[in-house]
Parts: structure tokens; C-alpha cells; sequence
């Protein structure tokens, strides 16, 4: 059956979908009821039917009736089940100081206003939420309001300034530093993208390579020659929004892979509201945080401790500010929990893709004296990303790979504090029920409880709740609407530790294993950057090689990686790494030979293609190029090449929506299909066009030189 689709399009160009009112309180209140009871024989002997928050009658109901719900839920679906997005612009109150030249404040520098600054928003709204992005402010989350309520999921600021951490409100990304790392004048090129399923996707791209000045080697360094997307996308009828962000690391060497994100939340929800910007905070602070850790620890593993979730929940319970990291958090869910207002803040992800959570409140329970009349003792942050601490990075991207992880927000209203939560549903467990709300709206879920059915919810959604009278002191909750299984967890919730994860936060922190090291970035964090690993690593060995190559001294890479491969001829990234330095250098047939040993090593197959372009063999590139996705499918920059060169519709097509925001990608599928595309937007951003003919050049056979830092003796 088709989809009915109600409404017009309004003057500004937004697609706009109403239902009477009389319709929405007819359809509300026949749609509410009890949950169809299983027989008496059928029912478990220790819990009654399952009944929602809000109770009628629907059990019974006559054909009219049922006739009369149906109707009122394809219109509901229709008249609230789209994405507008539209631009508009704030004002505010924009203030200066005198700065640093790592972005700080000038010693005794006083705050200038400057009066107002208009800032272009990109809002994205479905009938839950709205979204205000500001992609000129790095792409941040300036704002999202739950509709249903007008309540802020985040702590706004209101106001604007130039000095780090720049911005404190919404949702902001963090790269290629790991802490505030994008400032102001750090804009971000963007498309509108309209996907599957009538998802709103807005895709923003950044570059920090023009960043080359020697002072970014220092601590808040900019310079990064990896490449960064941020993707905010709002599906019909959800009442979560999801952030993807995503790393691509175009190099011929490996780094560590690090990036992260902060959210700043509300510290107090009183029945006024929020309390936002410098008002004035309640006497007393009851909010908790959601916080299922196992161990936690301070910056560089200091004050490494087993965590209590119930016991060390409480803010107030801290007398001074801090920041805890999360030392194993196997589950995927955390946030606020306001227990004057039953209010819940969530942020979800995968803890496989992204296991990072930081918790920092800037003061304890003495905030109200300290922090009268400012914003500092309104919000909490809740930091994500990649690793576990900020100064410890776990793990390295390759050569030409790309990594992503998305992070999803929510509030939810209506049940206690959050048990468990995932894309679907958040669950509380209480002493004798059961609290569930669903992201989306869904009809006759299903609720077991170890393998035995409670009952069928005949309608749950973010604004009605569910409520199942059970005693679930242990067991397992499965909760499915149909087939798809929306909730499978067992309770109490288990916190297992994982000791080889402990290990590797532990080795990644200390600073004594130089693959730990290495992974640092360009700039100083305490002390340490990739290069210090190289006194850590071997004479003539393959790591002070490439760190020799990463920083420019090509010649001195030559003869280290040459050293190394000659007592390891296996060496095979040595051998790759020699084949880059050489091509750089322009000592093609050297590069040839030492590319060709360097086989084993499948990023090497990038550099041979080029190579093979160059001498006008292109089959021989796209064979190249074809094992090189099938040996490593996350070589992004490989799979681009080998559209372009292949004519690959399929394969731009896939690449585009694999990354929406990658100027680069916009290219390679309008030069392929023939397809519209978005370059020419994409191309604002300033470092975008030199990407993409360092792209062009390779896809003519010509081998570009990565980005660097400049060599300089100033600071």
C-alpha cells in the first residue's frame, strides 16, 4: 500500500506536513490501551500482564474502532514521517581575547564584545527533533531540541568566542588534536544529502595540511595530513540523531588513529527546565551520570581504579571537578540521568568502534560559590572517540584506510534512570517493573523474560513508553517487534573486565613501547610526539625509517630502510616504505625494484599502479588495484583509484555513499557516470581543491610527496 502523504510546501521551500488536531486527539486517545494478556495457562506464574504508562481499552474493540486506529496510524505516518532540512543563521554575542599562538589567551588578556555574529545553521528536523549544525564552526552540533517537549538535549552556551575551547555547546568533533582541536576559522565544506528510507544526511569535509607552520608541532598543534568527514543524519520517525565521524589516512605510512568528540550536556534539569548559559544553578545538584565502566583512570593512567556505576555515579558526591576516563566500557550506552524530572541525556555507539568515554565536570559540589554568574559550573562534557585516554592511542590506521564510528543522541523522558539502551530502546529495570521506550514508534513488541513471554505491547514510542510489572532481580530480557529482535540483554548487567584491554590502555599510556609512542600525532601531547619514538626503536630498523620519512628527511629514510631490508630482505613494509622514499627522491627503476619485493605488504599495490599508470598500463593498475581492495577492503584511497581508472560505476557510486562528504569521491563519480554531483560545494573548504589534484596527479601516474610539517627554528 502506498504511503498517504499530507501537507504542502511552504514559502521557504520546507516541506511541511500537518494533521487536525481533532484527528491527532481522536487517533491518541483510541490508540492507547492495556496490552492483550496471554491466557491464564499461558502466562508466567510469577508476572502479570505487560500495561503500558497510559491505560484505556482496546481489548474488545469492534471493527469500527480498530478500523478508525489503523487510519490514524498511515496518517500519522504519513503527516510526521519526513526530514526537512532547511538553512537559516544565528546571532550571537561574539567575544575576543588576545591570543596565543597555540589558541589560548594571551597572559592577562581581557574579554573584548564585539557585539553580534551571525553564524549560517543547517537545520535538520523530523517530528521528535530538531538539529541545528554549523558547518563554518567545524561542523558542530550547536543545538537539538526534543520537540515534544522544547527540551534541549544539550547545554547551550548562547554566545560565541575565539579562544580555546572555542565552542561549549551541542556536540563538537576533535581532530587532528585530540582536546577543543577544531577552532573557529576552521570551516568545514558541506553537502545536503537525501538517502534511503528519507534519511537527511548533512556531509561535512575538512583538511588540515595548510596547517604547516613549525608552532603546530607544539601541544593544540593544527597540522594533520589525514583527511576528517562528520556526517549528521536524522531518519523519519526516530527520536535519535547520529553522528558518523571518519578518518582517511591518504599517506604511503601508518599512524595512529585517534579522534575524538565532546558533548556537552546540562548539569542540572529542574521542572523549569534545563538550566542553561550563566543561569543561575539550583542550591543542589542531584544529577547522576550513566557510566557502566569496569575500571576508570585520570589523563595518562593516572589514578587507575576499579568504578562503581551506582555508587560513584552522583556529582555531588565529588568535591572538586575532574575528568574520568572510562578503562573498559563494554557496553555501548552512556549519559545523565535527572532524577527531579525523570529525564534522561544518551549517547550510544559501538564500544568496539569507539570505547572512549571521558566524564568531566569542571567542580564539584562547591560550583555555586565558584562559579556564579558564568556558564563553567552549568555543563558536564561527555568525551567519545577511539581509545580509551586521550594521551594513550591504541591503534593504528594504515596506509590509504579509512576509519569511522558513529555516535547516536537521545533523551529520553517518561521511564527511570537508563538500565540499558541501544539503538532501538532504553530500559530501565526497576525493584517490580520493567520501563521501555522506543526510538521509533512500534506496534505488538514482544517481552520475554529467560525464554518465557510476558505479553505483547500493542504500541510504544518516544513519547509513550511501556511499563511490564516484573521482578527481574537476574535474567535475560529479550524485547522483539516481529522478527528483529530490539532488545536481547541479560540483567544485572554484566561488567566484565578484560584484562589484555587493560593492558593495552596501560602500555599505550606509559610511554616505553615505541609503536605506542609513534602513534602519537604531529604536535607535542605532554612531551611526546611520533618522532620521539625513534631513539625507543633499533638502529637501521623500519620504524626510525619511516619516522625519518614522515618528518622529510627522505635521504636519511633511504639509507635506514635500506640498512633494514638488507638484514630482513622479508621486511616487507621496509621494502614499501623504500619504494616511496626513492619515488620520491625520483629514482624511478630503484623505486620499481624495491616496490615489486614489497608485495606481501598490500599497501604497496597503491604505489604500483601509479607506477603503472605512468608507463600507460592501466590494466596492469587496476589488477594492482583489484587485490588490493580484495586483500584490504578498508584501503579507501586504493578503491577510489581503481574507480577512476576502471570506470567502475558501481564502485563510485559505492564509494560516494560510503563517504557523502569526500570532495574526492564527488570527482571520481562524476567523471565516471556522468552523475550529478556536489564538488563544486565541497570545494569551499580551503585545503579541498589541493586534494583533490594530489588525487588527479595520481590517477595521471604521478607520485605526490605526503604533507609536512615545515622545517623552522621558530615556535
Amino acid at each position: 500500500m502506498r504511503s498517504l502523504r499530507l501537507g504542502t510546501i511552504g514559502s521557504d521551500g520546507v516541506q511541511k506536513h500537518t494533521l487536525s488536531p481533532g484527528l491527532i486527539a481522536l487517533g491518541y486517545t483510541i490508540s492507547l490501551g492495556m496490552v492483550r494478556p496471554l491466557s491464564a495457562a499461558a502466562r508466567p506464574p510469577s508476572s502479570a500482564w505487560v500495561r503500558p504508562v497510559v491505560a484505556g481499552k482496546i481489548s474488545g474493540m469492534n471493527m469500527a474502532t480498530a478500523v478508525s486506529v489503523a487510519l490514524f496510524l498511515c496518517l500519522l505516518q504519513a503527516g510526521c514521517g519526513s526530514v526537512s532540512v532547511r538553512h537559516t543563521t544565528w546571532r550571537l554575542p561574539w567575544y575576543t581575547k588576545e591570543l596565543r599562538a597555540d589558541g589560548f589567551p594571551a597572559k592577562g588578556a581581557p574579554q573584548q564584545a564585539q557585539g553580534p555574529r551571525d553564524f549560517g545553521v543547517v537545520r535538520i528536523e523530523n517530528q521528535y527533533l530538531r538539529v541545528d549544525v554549523l558547518p563554518e564552526v567545524g561542523g558542530a552540533v550547536g543545538r537539538a531540541i526534543y520537540k515534544p517537549t522544547g527540551d534541549d538535549l544539550f547545554f547551550y552556551e548562547g554566545r560565541a568566542k575565539n579562544w580555546i575551547p572555542f565552542w561549549e555547546s551541542g556536540v563538537k568533533g576533535s581532530f587532528p588534536w585530540h582536546e577543543h582541536g577544531i577552532r573557529m576559522d576552521q570551516p568545514a565544506s558541506y553537502r545536503i544529502v537525501r538517502e534511503p528510507d528519507g534519511v537527511i544526511a548533512l556531509a561535512m569535509w575538512m583538511e588540515f595540511s595548510r596547517f604547516d607552520d613549525p608552532v603546530n608541532r607544539n601541544q593544540w598543534g593544527r597540522f594533520g595530513s589525514m583527511l576528517f568527514s562528520q556526517i549528521v543524519r536524522l531518519r523519519p520517525d526516530d527520536a535519535t540523531f547520529c553522528v558518523t565521524y571518519r578518518i582517511t589516512n591518504p599517506t604511503p605510512y601508518r599512524q595512529g588513529r585517534r579522534v575524538w568528540n565532546d558533548a556537552f550536556f546540562p548539569r542540572n534539569h529542574t521542572a523549569a527546565g534545563a538550566v542553561q548559559a550563566a543561569a543561575t544553578p539550583p542550591l543542589r545538584c542531584t544529577t547522576e551520570w550513566i557510566f557502566p565502566a569496569t575500571r576508570v583512570c585520570g589523563h595518562m593512567w593516572g589514578k587507575y581504579r576499579p568504578y562503581d556505576p551506582d555508587r560513584d555515579c552522583r556529582i555531588a558526591d565529588y568535591e572538586t571537578g575532574m575528568s574520568i576516563f572510562a578503562c573498559g566500557m563494554p557496553h555501548g550506552f552512556a549519559g545523565l540521568w535527572y532524577p527531579e524530572v525523570r529525564v534522561n541525556r544518551l549517547r550510544l555507539t559501538d564500544p568496539a568502534a569507539a570505547p572512549g568515554a571521558k566524564q568531566f565536570f569542571g567542580v564539584g559540589r562547591d560550583y555555586e560559590a565558584k562559579q556564579k554568574g558564568t556558564p563553567f559550573g552549568n555543563f558536564v562534557e561527555l568525551w567519545g572517540g577511539t581509545d580509551s585516554v586521550f594521551e594513550g592511542v591504541e591503534n593504528w590506521i594504515g596506509p590509504g584506510e579509512s576509519f569511522q564510528f558513529t555516535h547516536r543522541f537521545a533523551l529520553v523522558r517518561g521511564i527511570g534512570k537508563v538500565s540499558f539502551a541501544n539503538e532501538h530502546a532504553a530500559v530501565h529495570i526497576g525493584a517490580d517493573r520493567l520501563e521501555l521506550l522506543t526510538f521509533r514508534p512500534r506496534q505488538n513488541l514482544t517481552v520475554r523474560v529467560d525464554g518465557q513471554q510476558l505479553g505483547v505491547i500493542p504500541a510504544c514510542d518516544p513519547t509513550r513508553p511501556a511499563r511490564v510489572p516484573v521482578t527481574l532481580s537476574t535474567g535475560r530480557l529479550e524485547v522483539l517487534a516481529g522478527d528483529q529482535v530490539l532488545v536481547d540483554q541479560m540483567f544485572p548487567l554484566p561488567l566484565p573486565v578484560d584484562q589484555a584491554q587493560q593492558d593495552r590502555i596501560r602500555d599505550a599510556n606509559l610511554g616505553k613501547i615505541p609503536e605506542c609512542v609513534e602513534r602519537q600525532g604531529d604536535a607535542k601531547c605532554h612531551g611526546r610526539s611520533y618522532g620521539d619514538a625513534y631513539n625507543l626503536y633499533p638502529p637501521d630498523s623500519t620504524g626510525r625509517g619511516r619516522i625519518q620519512y614522515r618528518s622529510g628527511q627522505v635521504d636519511a629514510a633511504i639509507a635506514t630502510l635500506t640498512a633494514a631490508t638488507r638484514a630482513d630482505p622479508t621486511d616487507a613494509e621496509g621494502w614499501h616504505l623504500l619504494g616511496v622514499a626513492l619515488l620520491e627522491k625520483g629514482d624511478l627503476p630503484a623505486a620499481d625494484a624495491a616496490l615489486d619485493k614489497a608485495r606481501p605488504y598490500a599497501p604497496s599495490a597503491y604505489y604500483r599502479a601509479i607506477r603503472h599508470i605512468a608507463a600507460g598500463r592501466s590494466d596492469a593498475a587496476v589488477a594492482e588495484l583489484s587485490e588490493l581492495a580484495r586483500a584490504n577492503p578498508a584501503h579507501y584511497e586504493g578503491r577510489l583509484l581503481l574507480a577512476y581508472v576502471s570506470r567502475d560505476q558501481r564502485l563510485a557510486r559505492q564509494l560516494a555513499d560510503e563517504d557523502p562528504a569526500d570532495p574526492r569521491a564527488q570527482f571520481v563519480l562524476q567523471c565516471v557516470t556522468g552523475d550529478h554531483s556536489d564538488l563544486q560545494q565541497l570545494l569551499r573548504e580551503p585545503g579541498a581543491t589541493r586534494r583533490l589534484e594530489q588525487f588527479k596527479a595520481a590517477a595521471g601516474g604521478q607520485f605526490t610527496a605526503p604533507p609536512r610539517l615545515r622545517s623552522s627554528s621558530r615556535t
